[in-house]
């Protein structure tokens, strides 16, 4: 007999069914051309805008769906021959208004207005366009996984005004910025998005979007009526001067030697694209300085025996970025390292996305996956050949094809990944997704770079030189070997109940040279579920208690790891967000089984001043120190995090970070590490095109200290001039109190967009 339901509980149902029927879930909006020229100068005034599609039309997304937004939102829309327009009209107490002058894309914590675009329809991916009330820009690509791309950039207008009445914007994007299908009428799928963080973050979108919903892009509303315009053709071409001086000391390991300055050197650098109509782009870059401007902030690495990710801030990966991310990290660009010439080709006909990319690089990295560590090495010359094609099925399904290649310039060194992956969508709400790869290896003959760099005689016990049972060797020696490695992921999104599963695993062969694959030779499952509360009170809008299990196996099927997780999310008026969480596991590490490995993790963050935004995080408890000799053993670990980031001005902000970590023996109390790293950004806005920058870091462990001065004027995310320096200090013993500088670099580049 099933348990009887109460009368209210039908009540509350009823009622809630009966208000999703008065909302409109897929709305349909009219585009007609514009009557007269537009002047994009966050006006609204000009004759343009006359007859242009409106819509106020819009219903609350966060922190509660399904209700009437706080503030009022007109959005319109009409285009010309040449550009897509968009107006918004934000009604609000001009007092209460978040706006920071800052570089673009930096803006995503104030107010701020945009469109949501799939101009295909398909779900594969959309853009994002949106302003703030002083007009600066962000722009991402939406990912079919939910996920968002800030790598991507797109040249288009906005501009923005405070009123009496709140503030409005107006957006020109040139529809060459655009990929869509060449016909006489487009029919788009949009959604128009407002932000408005006040006591909460509150969002508002024109299309229905529910919390828990597992395909957005899937729901959003239709535009018609654009015709008689094309993708038209498009040729950038963006040559860049660059100059440099370098310095270092004569022996970096000797601050007492002398400094020696490098002569003052220039080179030259040439990219080119082309879009076809047909939504091909080609694009080729000649000598390309891809040094960051920007150092990655350092991450601790103490008690790590895997490699670290570090994200991809190179425009020239950009474009088809969202054919990259797949199950398996089998492309991580940052592979290719210093390219002296690429190419790539692009492109997306009907349901069907594709690239190929092609590099020659000069100081590739070779990352040697194993089933405890990686080992790196620095492999020299490479060619690397890198493609995909995957076609959506429909909503965010989809199947797919990938294939790497590196092949090593000096000696016989290759390595060629191939594999499909898929994704379809079951019982509405299930996801399964899934990829398998095989590799073939051939090593190259590197007996000096596996004396150099590799631990085979390493005095740690349990640190093995041998993989797949011996059968071959770590050490770089022309073997050649084949291996496999798969994925399937099941998940599930919904309003109260989210659950993620996952199996996979890796022979000891496998090997992925252009991708970010650290670990090798194990078998992986993890099963993920929580719940989701939205009380909307006083004090908490979301709950989410949560609980992870998971196991890991050698190769051979023997026990490696295992955990359980218990979390719970909390997120409060202000907004506040709070969590905590505590692992129990055992692992089977360098032959030493530890049994009691117990965690406490908790965390903060607030974002309920409009001048500052500041968070902490803390983890204690037992964990396995793993870079001691000659044995691991259980160590008392206490890690935490410092951040804020403050503006005492509209246009400056202050972002410091304080990262800590300790570990001691356990049952001894020696103390085996102990560090701390300080990055301090400091950021001054002086218009949206021009600003300075400055970092500074302390890494402890490193006792280094460096200094990271920038001056920047940006038209475009294309059309740049960069001046600066990079200065690393360190000490040569307690008593030396003004620090040595180790190597200094001064640059400026000039990068200039010509678009035909």
């Amino acid at each position: 007999m099933r348990p009887a339901v109460p009368a209210a509980l039908y009540f509350f149902l009823f009622s809630f069914s009966v208000s999703a029927q008065e909302l409109s879930l897929r709305p349909t909006l009219g585009v007609p051309r514009a009557s007269a020229p537009i002047i994009v100068d966050g006006q609204l005034n000009d004759p343009g805008w006359t007859g242009a599609a409106a819509t106020d039309n819009f219903t609350q997304f966060q922190p509660v769906d399904r209700v009437k937004p706080k503030v009022r939102t007109v959005a319109r829309v009409t285009y010309d021959q040449h550009y897509l327009y968009l107006g918004f009209m934000c009604y609000d107490d001009p007092a209460t208004i978040r706006s920071t002058l800052t570089d673009r894309d930096h803006m995503f914590d104030d107010d701020f207005v945009g469109i949501v675009l799939d101009t295909r329809g398909d779900a594969a991916w959309a853009y994002e366009f949106y302003v703030n009330p002083l007009g600066v820009q962000g722009d991402l690509r939406w990912m079919t996984t939910g996920d968002e791309d800030s790598r991507f950039d797109v040249v288009y207008t906005a501009e923005a005004i405070k009123t009496d009445s709140g503030w409005q914007a107006e957006m020109a994007i040139p529809f060459s910025s655009l990929q869509f299908p060449d016909q006489d009428e487009q029919t788009w799928r949009a959604n128009f998005w407002r932000s408005h963080p006040r006591d909460n973050v509150y969002k508002y979108t024109w299309a229905l979007w529910e919390q828990g919903m597992a395909c957005h892009l899937c729901e959003m509303g239709y535009w018609t009526g654009i015709a008689g315009v094309r993708p038209g053709s498009r040729f950038d071409i963006l040559p860049a001067l660059v100059g440099f001086q370098s310095g270092t000391r004569r022996d970096t390991e000797d601050l007492g030697s002398p400094f020696e300055n490098a002569d003052p050197d220039a080179q030259a650098e040439l990219n080119a694209r082309y879009g076809l109509g047909s939504g091909v782009t080609i694009e080729a870059t000649v000598n390309p300085d891809f040094s960051q401007v920007e150092s990655d902030a350092a991450q601790i690495e103490a008690n790590n025996t895997f490699a670290l990710n570090f994200p991809e801030r190179r425009p020239f990966f950009q474009e088809g970025g969202d054919l990259y991310d797949t199950e398996i990290d089998a492309i991580y660009t940052r592979a290719i390292n210093d390219p002296e010439a690429a190419l790539k080709l692009t492109g997306r006909q009907g349901s069907t996305s594709y690239f190929f990319l092609s590099a020659s690089d000069d100081n590739s990295p070779l990352t040697i996956p194993l089933a405890e560590r990686s080992e790196f090495v620095p492999l020299g010359k490479t060619y690397s050949n890198l493609g995909r094609v995957r076609h959506m099925l429909g909503g965010d399904a989809h199947i797919g094809a990938l294939f790497t290649d590196r092949r090593v310039d000096a000696g016989e060194g290759a390595n060629t990944v191939y594999g499909i992956d898929g994704a379809v969508r079951v019982l509405k709400d299930f996801r399964v997704a899934f990829q398998a790869l095989g590799s073939r290896t051939t090593e190259v003959e590197a007996p000096l770079l596996s004396a150099e760099y590799l631990a085979i005689d390493s005095a740690l016990q349990g640190i093995d030189s041998t993989f797949d049972g011996g059968r071959h060797s770590v050490a770089l020696d022309g073997e050649s070997f084949e291996g496999w490695a798969a994925k399937v992921a099941v998940s599930r999104e919904s309003r109260l109940w989210r659950f993620d599963a996952e199996y996979g695993g890796s022979s000891p062969n496998f090997r992925a040279d252009n991708g970010f694959i650290f670990r090798t030779g194990i078998h992986e499952a993890q099963l993920n579920t929580g719940l989701v509360f939205r009380p909307n009170g006083r004090v908490f809008t979301r709950v989410q208690p949560s609980m992870t299990v998971g196991r890991i196996w050698e190769w051979d099927g023997a026990r490696k790891d295992e955990w359980v997780v218990g979390a719970m999310d909390l997120t409060l008026r202000g907004p506040w967000y709070l969590g905590c969480n505590m692992l129990l596991s055992r692992e089977m590490f360098r032959t030493v089984w530890f049994e009691d490995i117990r965690r406490v993790d908790a965390w903060f963050e607030s974002a309920s001043l409009d001048r500052a935004r500041f968070g902490a995080s803390i983890n204690y408890g037992n964990a396995i120190a793993r870079n001691v000799d000659p044995l691991p053993v259980m160590g008392r670990q206490l890690t935490g995090n410092i951040w804020v980031s403050f503006k005492p001005l509209q246009q400056f902000t202050i972002e410091p970070n304080w990262e800590y970590a300790r570990m001691r023996d356990r049952d001894t109390g020696e103390r085996i590490f102990e560090g701390y790293v300080l990055r301090t950004r400091l950021n001054y806005q002086f218009t949206r095109r021009l600003f300075t920058r400055l970092i500074v870091q302390y890494d402890d462990f490193d006792d280094q200290f460096n200094v990271e001065p920038l001056l920047t004027y940006k038209v475009n995310p294309f059309t740049i001039f960069y001046i600066g320096s990079t200065s690393r200090y360190a000490w040569r013993d307690a008593d030396d109190l003004g620090g040595r500088l180790v190597d200094r670099q001064f640059f400026v580049k000039l990068q200039y967009l010509f678009r035909v």
